[in-house]
């Protein structure tokens, strides 16, 4: 996180809010997006072994996430 105390984009974040949709609390996801009052959040999923995953994002208020790490920027895409 930015010492201001924003989130950046890719870092990764846990849902930790029960004001949240129950489906979304607890799980960790990318952000996308942030503005001044919320940020969405990317989730992956696999339905399928061996297939491609997908992906589901929701916005959140910044209050309702926390801050977990960044990915290694190598594994980023371009």
């Amino acid at each position: 996180m930015t010492t201001d105390n924003k989130f950046e984009i890719n870092d990764v974040v846990q849902v930790q809010s029960t004001v949240s949709d129950l489906e979304h609390v607890g799980l960790i996801g990318y952000v996308t997006s942030v503005s001044e009052t919320t940020v969405n959040v990317a989730f992956y999923y696999a339905q399928e072994k061996g297939e491609n995953a997908y992906v589901i994002d929701a916005d959140f208020l910044l209050s309702e996430v926390y801050f977990v790490g960044r990915p290694n920027p190598e594994l980023l895409p371009n």
